[in-house]
């Protein structure tokens, strides 16, 4: 991993995917790592927490980098393994069968975060939280949603699992089609100017 912080292209990035089971492509970090380089260190949002934490916190030295996580077992096994990130226990009111409705009313469904969380614009906020595999699971409707509420004008966002249904409904309906900068597999790319 610090071979690949170091020296961060497309080939030192695969690489490092694959030996560390990432979830995400060599390709799908790189255009997150190109958004961080332009800004230089920044404030980024994560909403989940996983093998790949501790490289977006050393990649994002002296910015602040901050991961929400839904699952207590798995929250409690990446804060124990790296205690150095800094990262807070969420609960999410929704269920992803209940997709459709929550684009009616979000409101009804909102997630409370930290208030130190919902009191700043960051410049880059990537959704790979929570499960949205099957209907009884939270899907990523209100993580979705607070990206593009809490995203600074022209910040990036970046929502994985886009090949399904509901994280390709949701990021369109909150991010607006005219914001999608670029897609990359199921990563897609946006730059908020229009909400």
């Amino acid at each position: 991993m610090r071979f690949a912080i170091r020296y961060p292209n497309l080939f030192t990035l695969s690489w490092m995917c694959f030996i560390n089971q990432f979830l995400t492509s060599g390709r799908q970090v790189n255009i997150i790592v190109q958004a961080l380089r332009r800004r230089g260190p920044c404030r980024l949002l994560i909403f989940g927490f996983g093998n790949d934490s501790p490289f977006y916190h050393e990649i994002n030295a002296g910015g602040c980098t901050v991961f929400l996580e839904d699952d207590p077992r798995w929250f409690n096994s990446i804060t124990a393994k790296y205690p150095q990130l800094e990262a807070h226990r969420i609960s999410y009111r929704t269920r992803r069968g209940e997709w459709r409705r929550y684009l009616e009313n979000p409101n009804l469904y909102a997630t409370e975060l930290p208030p130190d969380v919902s009191a700043t614009k960051w410049d880059i906020i990537f959704v790979d939280a929570p499960a949205g595999f099957t209907d009884d699971q939270p899907g990523r409707m209100d993580s979705i949603r607070l990206g593009a509420t809490l995203i600074e004008p022209q910040g990036d966002v970046f929502v994985h699992d886009c090949e399904r249904e509901v994280e390709r409904a949701c990021s369109t309906h909150f991010l607006k089609t005219g914001n999608l900068k670029e897609e990359v597999g199921n990563l897609r790319h946006y730059v908020i100017s229009v909400t």
